[in-house]
């Protein structure tokens, strides 16, 4: 959703917001699992002004078991009541995601344009893949 740039500022990658403005428009839940602690991600969250998007965080320190162990989605779900697992997806730029929310019994969404290269991702076997936003917002059904 974001990368860190040299001076240490984080910049959402063009398209996000949108996104999940679209996705909270259509009343869908969305919780961060992230390697970070919890505050960090928190901050990192209200410094790109998505934080009011954003339903649960559930940093590295919420959970004993990390990526790509499936803990943080488990604890992420259980917040959320949610336990349609047909009807989660788990996106992520990491392969250790992919596996996370393969593991977790969802279905997964690579993203290419973060960590991770096509080929890398792909050997970790996501349901889906998406180059770019509007290939995201497709398969999250957000276009119309």
């Amino acid at each position: 959703m974001y990368k860190l740039n040299s001076d240490s500022t984080i910049v959402l990658f063009p398209g996000i917001y949108e996104m999940l403005d679209k996705i909270k428009k259509a009343q869908k839940n969305v919780a961060i699992v992230s390697s970070k602690k919890t505050d960090v991600l928190k901050k990192n969250c209200r410094q790109l002004k998505i934080d009011h998007f954003i339903d649960v965080f559930i940093g590295s320190d919420l959970v004993q078991l990390h990526k790509p162990a499936p803990e943080g989605l488990h604890v992420a779900l259980k917040l959320m009541n949610n336990d349609d697992l047909a009807k989660v997806i788990y996106i992520g730029d990491a392969t250790v995601d992919i596996m996370m929310g393969t593991s977790a019994g969802v279905k997964t969404c690579a993203v290419l344009w973060g960590a991770h290269s096509e080929e890398e991702l792909m050997s970790s076997d996501p349901t889906y893949i998406a180059s770019d936003v509007h290939t995201l917002d497709n398969i999250l059904g957000l276009t119309h």
